[in-house]
């Protein structure tokens, strides 16, 4: 008697294109729930009428202040301002930090210990300890009858803290770029007659390129953002979108007016964004 052979089980084969928006989907979520939701909420909001008790009917009356309003641009000036100057300064100091680290191992532990170190510490611990170190010095100047330095509760205050606390982010990407770029390369352009700073400025800047464009905007961003910094740095003396979103939120002076400054700000930081996220040509 022959054996009967059962047939082989079907199994449910998902397609190789179904299991890729399977993975996507966490992602998809991700991004709705804390992006696209908000930003949708933020619209309506700019829009809207803030009544007691909830949102009102709609209407243009905030936009038109805002830009009918030349606090609200001082306030947005001095935001990019600030932002623009401290990615600028940690890219000048960041790039030859990263590039030492890369080509000088001896101390390199060292020192990206100390670059990552800070970063473990809470960030209301750092800015305090910055506010403590510059009035010790300025009341050591004061006794040897030097003039102080100009970094407390001023806008010279906020940049210096906005450029010690965003350092670490532009000399991480850079020096991951510049990872990829072989040694070889500087020792034959060296070879041909070139010198260091023709070498750093012909080979390695344009390696370190997609690495200052991340740092920048991860900077920039980040600082645009920022809300502890001017508001214990500033001492009240340098109002920015952060600090001004808050005071409007908190003291409910207008909601709808608070969204329609964060969705300026984002409109424009967005294309920054897409600036890092671009493909290179």
């Amino acid at each position: 008697m022959t054996p009967t052979i059962p047939p082989p089980a079907r199994t449910t084969r998902v397609r190789p294109d179904a299991r890729g928006k399977l993975l996507v989907l966490p992602l998809f979520c991700y991004t709705l729930a804390v992006f696209v939701v908000p930003l949708v909420l933020l619209v309506r909001t700019s829009f809207a009428e803030t009544v007691t008790g909830g949102i009102g009917s709609f209407t243009l009356e905030h936009y038109e202040r805002f830009f009918t309003t030349r606090f609200y641009w001082q306030v947005l000036l001095t935001t990019l301002v600030l932002s623009l100057l401290a990615s600028l300064i940690v890219a000048v100091f960041g790039v030859p930090y990263a590039y030492g680290l890369l080509r000088r191992p001896r101390g390199r532990a060292f020192f990206l210990f100390a670059l990552i170190a800070p970063l473990l510490v809470n960030q209301v611990v750092r800015v305090f300890g910055l506010q403590i170190l510059v009035n010790s010095i300025n009341t050591q100047l004061e006794k040897i009858g030097v003039p102080q330095l100009p970094f407390t509760y001023s806008f010279e205050a906020v940049l210096l803290g906005q450029v010690l606390f965003l350092f670490p982010f532009m000399v991480i990407a850079v020096y991951s770029s510049l990872g990829r770029l072989p040694l070889a390369v500087e020792e034959a352009a060296a070879t041909l007659g070139a010198s260091r700073l023709r070498v750093f400025r012909h080979v390695v800047l344009p390696a370190a390129r997609p690495g200052i464009i991340a740092g920048f905007v991860l900077t920039f961003t980040t600082s645009t953002g920022a809300y502890l910094i001017p508001r214990m740095l500033g001492g009240g003396n340098v109002t920015t979108v952060p600090l001004l979103i808050y005071n409007d939120v908190s003291q409910g002076q207008s909601i709808a007016m608070a969204a329609v400054v964060g969705l300026v700000l984002t409109i424009i930081v967005v294309p920054i964004l897409r600036l890092g996220t671009g493909r290179e040509r």
